[in-house]
């Protein structure tokens, strides 16, 4: 082997031994480089002692933290996880979890996007199996909450449809609230794209129970359910008679009668019901009673009827399949056009004079009262 044949060789074995020192070197820093695996929501309202994802309910004006719970890993390690709240629960049990603080600095920056999960159409006629996509949710953007691993709920809604009708429903401090949380790893401060990230479950999920939900109580009238503030904000839909009785093909992972009872969309009836503690299969109310508009209000038999003795909150009045729930009397102590109810009719429910309710055409309506 003559000298540049030598002096070949030896380069070429310093340039393999230094690609395989370098190669070596990324190898272990990616080992123990740590590595997103799973990223879930919890809430704590002001006086809990557990951050969690369980579902609850709070009064109005309840101040409520949102927490990403991260999971990740360091090479062939135990799966950590962090949280900026601490103790917490997830199914049920608790999680030992550390500071964000606790990340490793190869890991770069975490930063959180925020997401609210809502019904992606607030209303929808005679929904069958061919028109079953109007009921789904969607995920929307919400800027708002900012960028860390923690925030407070504002409960605004930022469906593109109620930031277009501001009708006075959709501002009801109460309802049933969804976030959704995307977690990505930065290598550096201003980096825009992530190394890599994941997600809690979403829009996508949402029918499987997987999406963690709280909500907030409104303050209706003594008589009124409390449990009916679970279903503000929700779609208005109908259904159509073979697609509610669970006849032929159906594409989503409910049915819509489970749809309706667990919360994710409601009915007209199903609201009014629910305003008893009550669902349609299982009337709340007794028998209906007709009755005819007269001058200021309805009349049954020709006379009026009295607040707190023939009506009361909690009372529904029908016509046809429209539906509202009396709240408030407007000050005459009698059935009136203007007393006040709550209704939901192709869009989120909105309280309203008990006329402007039931629609245009109110001369005949039924009044049906709570069952003995």
């Amino acid at each position: 082997m003559d000298s540049e044949t030598r002096s070949a060789v030896r380069i070429f074995t310093v340039l393999a031994l230094a690609t395989a020192a370098v190669v070596g070197w990324w190898r272990v820093r990616e080992a123990r480089r740590p590595h997103l695996q799973q990223v879930r929501v919890v809430y704590r309202g002001v006086g809990e002692a557990v951050a969690s994802d369980a579902f609850r309910s709070f009064p109005a004006g309840t101040a409520v933290e949102a927490a990403a719970v991260v999971t990740y890993r360091r090479g062939n390690g135990a799966s950590r996880h962090l949280c900026s709240l601490s103790p917490v629960e997830i199914g049920g049990r608790p999680l030992p979890v550390e500071p964000p603080a606790a990340w490793p600095a190869s890991g770069g920056q975490l930063r959180a996007t925020w997401y609210t999960v809502e019904p992606s159409l607030l209303g929808w006629q005679e929904v069958g199996p061919e028109t079953a996509d109007k009921l789904a949710y969607r995920d929307f953007l919400a800027a708002e909450l900012g960028r860390g691993l923690l925030t407070r709920l504002d409960f605004e809604a930022r469906n593109d449809d109620f930031l277009a009708r501001k009708v006075a429903g959709n501002a009801l401090a109460g309802g049933t609230f969804r976030l959704k949380v995307r977690v990505g790893a930065y290598r550096r401060a201003d980096d825009l794209v992530a190394v890599e990230s994941v997600s809690s479950p979403g829009a996508a999920e949402v029918f499987t129970g997987t999406v963690p939900a709280v909500a907030v109580r409104y303050p209706f009238p003594e008589g009124i359910n409390a449990t009916l503030s679970h279903r503000l904000r929700l779609g208005c839909f109908t259904f159509r008679a073979e697609a509610w009785r669970g006849e032929g093909e159906w594409p989503l992972p409910l049915p819509p009668a489970r749809l309706v009872a667990e919360g994710y969309v409601t009915t007209p009836e199903a609201f009014a019901a629910a305003a008893l503690g009550g669902v349609p299969e299982r009337s709340p109310w007794g028998p209906p009673l007709a009755l005819v508009a007269g001058s200021n209000g309805w009349l049954w038999n020709g006379r009026e009827l009295r607040w707190g003795k023939e009506v009361a909150a909690g009372d529904a009045l029908r016509r046809g399949g429209r539906w509202a729930v009396l709240l408030t009397d407007d000050g005459d102590g009698l059935l009136s056009f203007g007393d006040t109810a709550i209704f939901a009719w192709g869009e989120p429910a909105r309280i309203a004079p008990a006329a402007l309710a039931l629609g245009d055409d109110a001369a005949t309506v039924e009044l049906l009262r709570r069952a003995p």
